[in-house]
């Protein structure tokens, strides 16, 4: 049992590629283990323009010498591809991949490509936006290098707009406009547009046309022929992620469905199955050439039989024909656990009857920006005996007599463990219009609900709280979105009420839009909601509380100061804190310095703050708290927001 054993260790350590490197020099034992594992999802490995060799590389010195001679024909440098013939494979690489997202595949084609692109012309950033009167923006500098003299604490004076690349095969991926620029507003729209024409990764940069043809020609080739490599060579995927969109026209997106079709082996043993479909379906019905779309989904079903989750994005689609084909495939599971649908008009399905087939196995459905709208029934819902988790984000028209019907004719004792009914900052109006709903919810499975996620602004907007109070008995992980001046006093006594079980707390201030309301009057009131809440939730933090998170527009120091100081004794091992903050940076950075070198039980620490405009850009204070912590010598790690948050799983 030595080599299973050893096979299921290794497996453990799928995410950390170090150590995976690390076990291919053991031994050759070790090594044969090893590779399959690395070579498992290689689309997922962050590019490295910078190394000699690339995965892609690897993959390519397996085409026919006809394939490789059509990529020079196509453009690309001569050189790179004779190099490709010289490389002697020691493993059968293409049958290992066990994990393709389309998309991913896609941009690491296209950021190869980039590099080797024959043209001796590299156009520069800098031309665009200087011919364009823009203002550069570098990450956490304003009108920098203006003020390069007067540059905080955090920011290194080492950095120049000299030492910065700015061609295109080097661009700042962080690279800001001016968006109280009026050369930049009416300029930005057809830049954009390019951009999105083009569909190239951000890093890529600005390029001209003719390179532009080139760079989506070998893509498209460069596409088909991997996906032709992964069925000769046997390959057989446990996670496939297809996105169905306009960026390789409309021939040769017929070419993949049909390439899909005719290899179902490919696909046989997938247990992850993603679809993205980002056609109109109007537009479909008038392209004869793209037939093998919907024989796509008609034959699905038939080729792909063990999967265990399933992610549905159709935008638009507005079809009986295709609603019966994906009830078809979602009745045809029987290992079914997970199901998500993303920008969906639900009332295609009718009742959501065809769910009751996926009964014994569904434990969690996730609907993300659906459209309820005409949607008479949720009858489907109750048939799921086993269901754990349901989740509603940025959902639109669910109707609040459709719920009330489901709830009270709901004879199945379904047990709901984790419940999400938000809205994003972006759709924050949608809850402003719509009378909530979610408390009907919460008072049906309050009793075995364990984590709850919930919007909280809207009419009637204290029912939530009220159904808390009411009906959960124990809470672990709660996340509240939207907090106001409307709801703020319900929220601490929700947090003061389940301060004996909660572990997880997550708090947001309503995201308002600074753009079209008064600056000065949402700034005043955002400051008072801030205040009160910084001032009141120091008293009431339970002592067993590990994770804390806390989105706030402006943050006052002296109210942070005395936050922190009554949160000495709560033994919570991350905080997080995000905010719109744009002054007094130096001052909060050192206050959470004093936190971190008092406290004993802080493991991670996140500070970020995001700049209002356009495009938004998060700030990140890392080097200057980790240089601080070093300092006072503190062992807190401080990462990055989306390394430490914790969320439900949606997917």
């Amino acid at each position: 049992d030595i080599p299973e054993l050893t096979s299921r260790i290794l497996q453990n350590l799928h995410d950390d590629h170090l150590s995976l490197y690390s076990c291919t020099l053991v031994n050759r034992f070790w090594c044969r283990l090893t590779v399959p594992i690395l070579w498992g999802d290689p689309f997922s490995f962050k590019f490295n323009k910078n190394k000699q060799f690339h995965f892609l590389d690897i993959y390519l010195s397996f085409l026919t010498e006809k394939d490789k001679n059509t990529l020079k024909e196509f453009g690309l440098c001569h050189e790179r591809i004779d190099v490709l013939s010289s490389i002697k494979p020691l493993f059968n690489y293409p049958s290992f991949i066990k994990v393709l997202d389309t998309s991913k595949v896609e941009t690491i084609i296209k950021l190869w490509a980039s590099l080797y692109l024959k043209y001796e012309h590299h156009t520069s950033y800098m031309p665009v936006f200087t011919n364009r009167g823009e203002k550069l923006f570098y990450p956490t500098i304003t009108n920098y290098p203006q003020n390069q003299a007067s540059l905080p604490a955090y920011v290194s004076p080492a950095t120049t707009i000299s030492n910065v690349r700015l061609a295109r095969r080097n661009a700042l991926p962080n690279l800001m406009l001016n968006s109280r620029n009026q050369i930049t507003q009416q300029n930005m729209l057809s830049y954009a547009n390019r951009r999105r024409n083009a569909l190239l990764p951000e890093s890529i940069g600005y390029l001209p046309d003719a390179e532009v043809m080139i760079l989506n020609k070998s893509t498209i080739f460069i596409y088909i022929a991997l996906l032709k490599l992964f069925v000769v060579k046997n390959a057989s995927l446990n996670t496939f992620e297809v996105i169905l969109q306009q960026a390789f026209g409309r021939e040769s997106l017929a070419n993949i469905c049909e390439l899909f079709l005719n290899n179902s082996k490919l696909f046989f043993k997938t247990e992850d199955l993603k679809i993205n479909f980002n056609y109109i379906l109007s537009d479909i019905i008038q392209m004869p050439n793209l037939s093998k779309i919907r024989q796509f989904f008609t034959y699905l079903p038939y080729f792909c039989t063990s999967i265990k989750y399933l992610t549905l994005q159709l935008i638009t689609v507005d079809d009986k024909y295709l609603a019966a084909d994906i009830a078809h495939l979602i009745k045809s599971q029987t290992q079914l656990s997970k199901i998500s649908f993303k920008q969906i008009n639900m009332d295609i399905f009718s009742s959501l009857i065809f769910l009751k087939s996926c009964s014994p196995s569904l434990t969690s459905i996730t609907f993300d920006g659906c459209n309820f709208k005409d949607v008479s029934s949720l009858e489907g819902l109750g048939c799921l005996i086993n269901l754990e988790s349901l989740h509603f984000i940025n959902c639109i028209s669910l109707n609040e007599m459709v719920v009330h019907s489901f709830i009270v004719n709901l004879t199945t004792p379904i047990k709901i463990k984790s419940f999400t009914f938000l809205y994003t900052y972006r759709y924050y109006r949608i809850l402003e219009l719509n009378n909530p709903i979610s408390h009907l919810f919460v008072q049906k499975f309050g009793k075995t609900i364990r984590n709850l996620v919930l919007s909280l602004n809207g009419f009637r907007s204290n029912d939530i709280p009220e159904a808390i109070l009411d009906y959960c008995e124990r809470i672990d992980f709660l996340h509240l979105a939207n907090i106001s001046h409307k709801n703020i006093s319900s929220v601490l006594k929700v947090v003061k009420f389940l301060s004996k079980s909660i572990r997880y707390l997550t708090l947001e201030v309503i995201r308002c839009n600074w753009i079209y309301a008064g600056c000065d009057e949402i700034k005043k009131d955002s400051l008072d909601i801030n205040s009160e809440l910084l001032r009141s939730l120091g008293d009431i933090l339970p002592k067993q509380l590990i994770y804390l998170n806390i989105y706030l527009i402006i943050i006052d120091p002296n109210d942070l100061r005395e936050f922190l100081e009554m949160c000495k004794e709560v033994h919570f091992t991350k905080l997080l804190i995000r905010t719109k903050n744009q002054k007094d940076t130096e001052e909060i950075l050192d206050i959470l310095t004093e936190f971190v070198a008092e406290t004993k039980c802080l493991e991670y620490l996140t500070y970020e703050s995001d700049v209002i405009g356009i495009f938004p850009d998060m700030l990140y204070y890392n080097n200057y708290l980790e240089k601080k912590f070093k300092e006072i010598g503190s062992s807190v790690k401080v990462k990055s927001y989306n390394e430490l948050v914790a969320k439900l799983d949606y997917n």
